[in-house]
């Protein structure tokens, strides 16, 4: 099995040329967008949502754009993304990365770690550009054995300029780390940015989901450790003051335990992974539910902690 991984750290702003054009995206679940394992890519107000992944090695989500027309490499100005990223553990490679798939099925990767050896800040906004001239990338080689060889942009056009891309892909686990997850704010490809930010088509976050089948690619990642934490932050919007019912999600791979949350202080009521959250006398604002939940993996317990916000805009 291979181990993905990603070359040397390129900390750049995402900057875009004065003809670019940005692109809101408000959803992925139609074309030109698709994913792997779905139901942990989600669309969210502050972008693309991936994970959490309990183990990073084993599983993962992939973000696919597929373009109208195949362009060249030697015809490509910029390629870019800007992320933040989470883990409870410290591998260089739980980072998400980015790929130009090629026609013929192979593939161009930005490399930020040095084959594993550089850790790329977590919980900050980063943006990473292909193009740069200080850029470490990976022609369809996804692991940093003794044949790896790092390529910048210029080298790689040379060698594989007539190649012809035709899907850009964010992938996030599949690599290594615990409780693993990420959050993509854009990307940029020959001038034109896709936003992320900003609501859903339907205004919604959508129903959380599962994390789905475990991943074929990827060597397993370090163990888990008891009481590892995660947070995780959501945004329920409610129209008028209700009862509102919210679900602790599942996490394939883990057994639900139990579950406490308060709503400003208050014990709520919870029974299995159900809570409820009481708005009816509640005047017009934004509310916070937090949830703390345990689940066991093998002989491990994780805790997962949750941030569930509840807007109320009218009555």
């Amino acid at each position: 099995m291979r181990k993905l991984i990603m070359g040397t750290a390129v900390a750049l702003s995402l900057a875009v040329a004065g003809t670019a054009q940005a692109d809101t995206v408000q959803t992925i679940s139609s074309a030109p967008w698709s994913k792997y394992n779905a139901s942990t890519v989600t669309k969210t107000q502050d972008g693309v949502r991936f994970g959490t992944y309990a183990d990073g090695g084993a599983t993962g989500g992939i973000l696919r754009y597929t373009l109208d027309s195949p362009v060249k490499l030697s015809d490509i100005t910029d390629a870019s993304y800007q992320f933040n990223y989470n883990q409870a553990s410290t591998s260089p490679n739980a980072v998400p990365f980015f790929k130009l798939y090629l026609a013929d099925g192979k593939h161009v990767m930005l490399d930020p770690t040095d084959c594993n050896n550089t850790m790329v800040t977590m919980n900050e906004d980063k943006s990473l550009s292909m193009t740069a001239d200080d850029a470490a990338l990976l022609y369809d080689d996804d692991g940093c054995g003794a044949n790896a060889h790092h390529l910048t942009w210029n080298e790689m056009v040379s060698q594989h300029g007539n190649e012809k891309v035709v899907k850009i892909v964010v992938i996030q686990g599949f690599s290594g780390g615990t409780d693993v997850s990420a959050l993509l704010k854009s990307f940029t490809f020959n001038g034109e940015t896709f936003d992320f930010t900003g609501a859903p088509a339907d205004g919604s976050n959508g129903s959380n989901g599962s994390n789905g089948v475990n991943g074929t690619d990827g060597a397993a990642g370090p163990a888990g450790k008891d009481g590892v934490t995660t947070i995780i932050r959501e945004r329920d919007v409610i129209v008028g003051a209700s009862m509102r019912t919210l679900h602790i999600r599942k996490i394939t791979g883990m057994k639900f335990v139990s579950a406490k949350a308060t709503l400003g202080g208050k014990k709520l009521s919870v029974h299995g992974r159900t809570i409820k959250a009481n708005l009816r006398d509640k005047a017009v604002g934004k509310y916070i539910v937090r949830i703390t939940a345990k689940f066991r993996a093998g002989d491990k317990t994780y805790k997962v902690r949750s941030i569930r916000s509840l807007s109320i805009i009218g009555r």
